[in-house]
């Protein structure tokens, strides 16, 4: 389970990854700063980290107290059901980087790309699918 978790993590984050090895390779090695493709207006940058936040904190946060939900109910909760929940809080998750590759681009506060940036590494930190992580979430699930 652990692996397929790891794929869907790798899979989702290479792209993060890649375009901030792109622009920092730009910036640092031939003094090319990060596009600004678009200026937006100013308050887009708090909708934009708000929507970090929700991706990071809050929309894993409900996917977990809904399971926890519908766990108490049962006695156990069914491999199946686990593996979907985990996959489910991954992809939430790991919207957040995407959005940090966002504010980079886009002409943004300062304070929000900071933020949003912040939000998108707690993300990648937190729910990265490590088998202390779920094996601590299946005890507290009653997993199989």
């Amino acid at each position: 389970m652990t692996d397929s978790l790891k794929k869907i993590y790798i899979a989702s984050l290479a792209p993060v990854v890649l375009c901030v090895g792109i622009m920092g390779i730009l910036d640092q090695g031939f003094s090319i700063p990060p596009p600004h493709l678009m200026t937006v207006p100013m308050y887009f940058s708090p909708i934009l980290f708000i929507t970090a936040t929700m991706t990071a904190l809050a929309l894993p946060l409900l996917l977990r107290t809904l399971f926890a939900r519908k766990a108490a109910r049962a006695n156990k909760v069914s491999a199946a059901s686990f593996f979907k929940f985990q996959r489910q809080l991954l992809i939430s998750a790991m919207i957040t980087p995407y959005l940090g590759i966002a504010a980079l681009i886009l002409e943004l506060q300062k304070f929000y790309v900071s933020a949003t940036v912040l939000m998108a590494l707690y993300a990648v930190y937190y729910y990265y699918p490590s088998h202390r992580r779920i094996d601590f979430d299946k005890r507290i699930f009653r997993a199989r």
